[in-house]
């Protein structure tokens, strides 16, 4: 839908997909969070190489853990401020599809999660695995970490409804049936910066869409929305520039020397 659906909505944008090892079941890699995090931000500073390329408005949308990448990300590009300043500057939206701000839905699913991997073989050594588990010390350091940034971002945090089928570990052919993660674990809590929008969809499938229906539409909506937020604020950025540059002689202003202004054409 990123590339069949999305641009309808957001004409002019430049989506980019980043891909990582993230898949829960299958996932044996030794890669911690923040490495995770810096190859992303690696990856979007290459595709951001040139000088107006550095200054377009960035809307982040992120799936499960997906989301707890980019926050972590934030995090990381304020802390190596003279490599990755563009990108955390020039963020300004973030979508959330069930990501599990504040761990997943309970302990006990914590260890689902971790009896999945054991079953298939492989060996619990992800930190990312920790934050299906409720209040895991990870998923708090990071929110401790990005809520010094939160005033600077809006946030479209979506919640699915629809419990989602997991294999009970040791009892063969058992199933449980859970949510992931619930609505209140998918929030933010930022008050008028945030928009929470349930989701009729269970956790692996409420960020995959068929074509323009009623489920992908308030998806397409908010990202647009987002969108039109980010070019009415770099209009009132530019003006605020301007203004600056205009010092006064004789009590009235002046154009003198005018500063260079931030673009607002495309979006990644």
């Amino acid at each position: 839908w990123p590339r069949d659906l999305l641009p309808q909505d957001v004409p002019g944008a430049r989506i980019l997909v980043f891909g990582y090892n993230s898949n829960v079941a299958f996932n044996v890699s030794n890669q911690s969070t923040r490495e995770h995090a810096n190859a992303l931000l690696e990856r979007l500073s290459a595709s951001r190489a040139s000088p107006q390329a550095r200054i377009r408005p960035i809307i982040f949308v992120g799936h499960s853990l997906g989301g707890l990448l980019i926050k972590q990300a934030l995090v990381n590009a304020k802390l190596n401020w003279k490599v990755y300043s563009s990108i955390r500057e020039s963020t300004r939206g973030l979508v959330f599809f069930g990501t599990p701000h504040q761990g997943g839905n309970g302990v006990t699913l914590g260890k689902i999660a971790v009896n999945i991997v054991t079953t298939l073989g492989g060996k619990v050594s992800n930190d990312l695995l920790l934050y299906l588990e409720k209040d895991s010390v990870l998923t708090q350091n990071t929110n401790d970490d990005f809520r010094h940034q939160v005033e600077d971002y809006r946030f479209v945090s979506f919640f699915e409804t629809r419990k989602t089928r997991l294999k009970k570990s040791g009892f063969l052919g058992l199933y449980l049936n859970v949510i992931v993660v619930d609505a209140k674990s998918a929030k933010m809590g930022v008050g008028s910066r945030e928009v929470q929008l349930s989701m009729d969809l269970d956790h692996t499938m409420m960020n995959k869409f068929g074509g323009r229906d009623h489920m992908y539409e308030p998806v397409g909506g908010q990202i647009g929305d987002l969108v039109k937020y980010c070019i009415d604020e770099e209009k009132r950025r530019k003006q605020a520039c301007v203004l600056a540059a205009l010092p006064t002689v004789g009590g009235k202003c002046t154009l003198y020397h005018p500063r260079a202004v931030r673009g607002i054409g495309r979006f990644v």
